[in-house]
C-alpha cells in the first residue's frame, strides 16, 4: 500500500463512529468467537459466541480477566503460555488445535488462531484471536485436512495401541515426514495429541457414565491408572474425581 493510500485509509477508520465496531460482525458467525487481550493477557474485546463460551451474561463480568478466572488452571496456563508466545515474542499462531472447555462444561476441540496486536508506535499492545469448536467449522478451513485420516484412525481406536508407523501409511507419508507435517499443522506431536483424545474421552466419560475413574482409565487406553490421574490433572488441571465432582457446569 502506498504512503497516500495508507494515509486515506487510516484517516477513514478514524472519520468512524467507534472506529466503526468491526467486532461486530462476529456476532453475525455465531460460532466463532472473538476476543482481544492486553499485555497481561486480561480480556478487553469479544463477541456474543465468546460470552457464550466463558457461561457470561455480560461484558461487564469478562472485561479485565484472564483465562484463570473461567477455566482450570491446567487449560488456562496452556492459553497463557501461548499468549506469551504472541505478546513477548510477536510470534502469531495459527490454527492451534486445542482441548478447551465448551459452554456446556464439557471439553471440546477447538481450533484457535492468535495475532500480535499493534499499537500507533509499532510496538505490541496485547493480541487479537479467534477460536471455534471444531465440531462446528467448516472442514474446508481446517490446514491439516491432509491429516484427516490419521485423525479418524485416531479419534476411532484411542482405545488401543496405536502404530504410529500405520498413520503414515493411512496419509500417505513416510514415518519421519509424517512425524514433522503432524506437528507442523497440529502443533503437538503425534503421541501428545492422542494423549489429548484419550482425556477428551475420558472426560466424557467422567461426566457421562457410571464407571469408575480405574475403569475410565483402562476403556480410554491408559494401561495405569495412576498416569491417567497425572496426566488428567497436568492437562485439565483437576483431578479426575474432582472433575467429575465439580464439572464445571453451570445451571
Amino acid at each position: 500500500m502506498s504512503t497516500g493510500s495508507q494515509v486515506a485509509s487510516e484517516a477513514f477508520v478514524a472519520s468512524l463512529r467507534n472506529r466503526g465496531e468491526f467486532e461486530s460482525l462476529f456476532d453475525h458467525l455465531p460460532e466463532v468467537c472473538f476476543f482481544v487481550k492486553d499485555l497481561q493477557s486480561r480480556m478487553m474485546l469479544g463477541n456474543q459466541a465468546l460470552l457464550r463460551l466463558l457461561r457470561q451474561d455480560s461484558f461487564e463480568t469478562v472485561i479485565g480477566r484472564s483465562g484463570s478466572d473461567f477455566f482450570p488452571k491446567g487449560i488456562a496456563d496452556a492459553f497463557h503460555a501461548d499468549d506469551r508466545i504472541v505478546i513477548e515474542g510477536g510470534k502469531p499462531i495459527h490454527e492451534r488445535v486445542e482441548l478447551m472447555l465448551d459452554e456446556d462444561g464439557g471439553v471440546s476441540w477447538f481450533c484457535t488462531t492468535k495475532l500480535p496486536l499493534y499499537g500507533k508506535d509499532g510496538s505490541v499492545v496485547g493480541l487479537k484471536g479467534i477460536t471455534r469448536k471444531l465440531g462446528k467449522a467448516n472442514p474446508r478451513l481446517h490446514p491439516f485436512n491432509k491429516m484427516m485420516p490419521a485423525l479418524d484412525i485416531i479419534c476411532r481406536d484411542y482405545s488401543r495401541t496405536i502404530d504410529l508407523d500405520g498413520l503414515a501409511r493411512a496419509c500417505h507419508l513416510s514415518p519421519s515426514q509424517f512425524r514433522r507435517t503432524f506437528h507442523r499443522l497440529l502443533g503437538r506431536s503425534p503421541l501428545q495429541f492422542i494423549l489429548s483424545v484419550r482425556l477428551q474421552a475420558a472426560a466424557d466419560l467422567l461426566s457421562g457414565s457410571r464407571l469408575s475413574v480405574t475403569e475410565i482409565a483402562l476403556e480410554c487406553g491408559f494401561n495405569e491408572p495412576n498416569y491417567f490421574a497425572r496426566q488428567f490433572r497436568r492437562h485439565i488441571g483437576v483431578s479426575p474425581s474432582e472433575y467429575r465432582r465439580r464439572r464445571y457446569v453451570v445451571h
